[in-house]
């Protein structure tokens, strides 16, 4: 058991085809969890006073991870697919960075997604760049409908990470992680040295539900559903003239002119929405929404709270 292999042959057949079905090839391995996978990562490459290039607004809890480990967050500019090109570049001319942090599919907060056109352009302007770390979060992996854009190919240094807690649930901590060899074996040996390995019967667990026909059917269908319901919210806050946005995900990301005033009214008519400020480093305000548990026969009194909250004179309400 001691010496054993950091992923059960089992469970690395099925990884292994869905990431080179991606185009994502490189060294697997598996981690307790994405954020232990981009931690453990950080560390073996990264130092205190580093730069990391991340998309603002990004993952709160991503933030949190950099601050402790004394890295500095360097935003960059987001749209519907995925990180600007531009706003990458300039950073990049301007200042030392060590790492880049994306979120390809299902970007928390804002549901971009990254295009194939989008993701050439971004890997032009970081070829010259070639000891850029590229830490890719695949945080929504199955759940996603899109294509996988992997910034990865001919990188030195590069781990995409799938986590499949929001799968199968989040008490299964388990990611998969596809790596350069250096990397992988960096960060297998620093397991050994602590937890030693991701619990073999976890990995049996996520093989057969991986494999299992019944289960990723239900998964699919689970897709469609998120899919349904965050497309009627954002298409019923546009009649509204709302310009709510996210193109996967669980989350809709709408602009307001004052977060905490918009998430207390909300709350007090029984909503609960998170505002945008943990998220933010240099964009503008807006309040997250999650549609995973949002009915749809829900979205209309939602809508209408929402165009209250902004404007309490308001008279344009949904029918």
């Amino acid at each position: 058991m001691y010496d054993a292999t950091n992923v059960i042959p089992e469970l690395a057949t099925p990884l292994e085809a869905r990431f080179q079905r991606d185009g994502v090839v490189g060294a697997l391995g598996v981690t307790n969890g994405a954020l232990d996978a981009i931690e453990r990562i950080s560390q073996v490459w990264l130092h205190p006073g580093d730069r990391v290039i991340v998309e603002d607004p990004c993952w709160t809890t991503q933030r949190t991870l950099l601050q402790m480990l004394g890295l500095e967050a360097v935003g960059v500019t987001i749209d519907d697919e995925g990180i600007d090109p531009r706003s990458l570049a300039n950073v990049l001319s301007k200042r030392k960075c060590a790492a880049l942090m994306i979120t390809p599919r299902a970007q928390n907060p804002t549901g971009a997604t990254m295009s194939i056109q989008r993701r050439d352009a971004i890997r032009a302007v970081i070829e010259d760049f070639p000891d850029l770390l590229v830490i890719e979060d695949d945080h929504f992996s199955e759940l996603s409908q899109e294509p996988y854009p992997s910034l990865t190919y001919g990188r030195n240094l590069f781990a995409v990470i799938r986590s499949y807690s929001k799968i199968f649930g989040p008490d299964l901590r388990l990611a998969a992680v596809c790596m350069d060899q250096n990397t992988a074996d960096q960060v297998h040996m620093r397991q050994l040295l602590g937890p030693g390995w991701v619990s073999h019967i976890i990995q049996r667990l996520t093989a057969r539900m991986l494999t299992d026909e019944v289960t990723m059917g239900e998964i699919g269908k689970a897709a469609e559903i998120y899919k349904q319901r965050r497309d009627l919210l954002i298409n019923t806050l546009a009649v509204a003239g709302l310009k709510a946005k996210g193109v996967s995900g669980f989350t809709v990301y709408v602009p307001v002119p004052q977060e905490s005033d918009t998430v207390i009214t909300l709350a007090e008519r029984g909503w609960g929405v998170q505002a945008g400020g943990p998220y933010r480093i240099d964009s503008d305000p807006f309040i997250r929404v999650c549609v995973s548990a949002l009915n749809p026969e829900d979205v209309l009194k939602f809508a209408n709270d929402l165009i209250i909250a902004l404007d309490p004179s308001s008279r344009i309400l949904l029918r």
